[in-house]
């Protein structure tokens, strides 16, 4: 089974898989959580209501110890070709993974758009409330430098290292 979570910044899904993760592990099944590399903001899968969960950091998909559930936190910082590790685990396990679907231009990620190519069984969309308006109907994450909207190019992904501001906005308040 393929669970996917997608929303912006702020809207729980962090807080999602580690709902799932302790559900399969009270059923006894061997969990493996990972995080990519570049999120450096902690050596764990956070929630911003303080539940913890331990993952390997990586920076591949490919050498990932065998489990009956993979659960993928902040999936958009992988390549789009890590896609096919997530297919070959569906083979005899339960996958589950949150991120980003959208970017900071409101375009699909590459990794996303190779992976609703797996057609999810379960997708979770979740929203956030507006940073701008305070509506909770928020569904894009947007990008600030010094308090200013950036709609540019990133060479990749944005690294979660402080650089960035990122607040949820809803389709009213988003700037493209």
């Amino acid at each position: 089974m393929l669970i996917v979570i997608n929303g912006p910044m702020k809207a729980g899904k962090s807080y999602e898989i580690i709902k799932y993760a302790q559900a399969y592990m009270a059923q006894g099944k061997k969990v493996v959580c990972i995080k990519p590399e570049t999120d450096t903001r902690n050596d764990g899968i956070f929630s911003r209501a303080g539940h913890r969960l331990d993952a390997m950091t990586l920076k591949s998909l490919k050498s990932v110890p065998q489990a009956d559930v993979y659960i993928v936190d902040e999936s958009h910082f992988f390549p789009a070709e890590e896609v096919e590790y997530v297919e070959k685990w569906l083979d005899k396990s339960d996958v589950i993974i949150a991120g980003l679907d959208v970017g900071h231009k409101r375009e699909l990620l590459p990794f996303y758009t190779k992976l609703y190519e797996l057609k999810p069984d379960i997708l979770i969309s979740k929203v956030a409330e507006c940073h701008v308006c305070h509506s909770y109907n928020a569904n894009y994450t947007q990008i600030l430098i010094g308090g200013v909207e950036y709609t540019g190019e990133f060479e990749s992904a944005p690294v979660e290292d402080g650089t960035y501001e990122y607040q949820p906005r809803c389709r009213k308040c988003f700037v493209r």
